[in-house]
């Protein structure tokens, strides 16, 4: 899904009864109508970016974690050249015999994580939670937009929220409530699939 997408799905929502999307929503953008609606709505995008980030729904990213310090059974990594990261959530060991999808770590100094029993033989990488790249006020319309199908699907909804929420607040306030209830859906839906497929430890055939 694009910018150019959301803002047409956004307006719809809005009670837009011509034909619009992404491909032509920008014929509307200087509107007398209209266009105030659509011109600001890239900062929606935004705080629904940040949103989503602090909901911790995002899917995981993985970075490999290389030239540990250290001596003995523990290691020092830095992983502060993950540019898109947001938050560690675990650590992950491969070797030929076996894989640990949550191996024990400890977040150093900004940047740094320790991590204990170290494996001279395996492979090591961190999962995380990425922070989504801010658009700006050139982003343009065919912009696209790094989420899930059905999160993208959500973010118009949040955008009328906040368009709405000093004109019409009882349509921003149902719309938020979608937008939310959309959220917590995938969530419950991520996190049963996690709880499905993760073994601590499991040895490789």
């Amino acid at each position: 899904m694009t910018l150019g997408d959301i803002k047409a799905q956004a307006l719809q929502l809005m009670g837009f009864e011509e034909y619009v999307d992404g491909e032509n929503i920008e014929l509307y953008e200087d509107d007398d109508n209209w266009g105030p609606l659509i011109r600001p709505m890239w900062h929606a995008v935004n705080r629904c970016f940040a949103d989503l980030e602090t909901k911790r729904v995002l899917p995981l990213k993985r970075a490999a974690l290389v030239d540990g310090k250290g001596r003995g059974s523990w290691r020092t990594f830095y992983y502060g050249d993950v540019s898109d990261l947001f938050e560690v959530v675990r650590v992950v060991v491969e070797n030929d015999s076996y894989v640990d999808d949550d191996h024990p770590f400890l977040l150093d100094e900004v940047g740094y994580l320790r991590i204990m029993d170290f494996d001279v033989g395996a492979d090591y990488a961190v999962l995380y939670r990425p922070r989504l790249k801010p658009l700006t006020s050139i982003s343009g319309n065919d912009t696209v937009i790094p989420l899930p199908e059905v999160l993208a699907a959500a973010v118009p909804y949040f955008v009328k929220s906040e368009v709405y929420r000093v004109d019409e607040p009882d349509e921003a306030g149902e719309a938020r409530n979608l937008y939310e209830a959309a959220v917590e859906q995938y969530a419950a839906r991520a996190e049963i699939g996690r709880q499905g497929v993760v073994q601590t430890v499991y040895a490789l055939p």
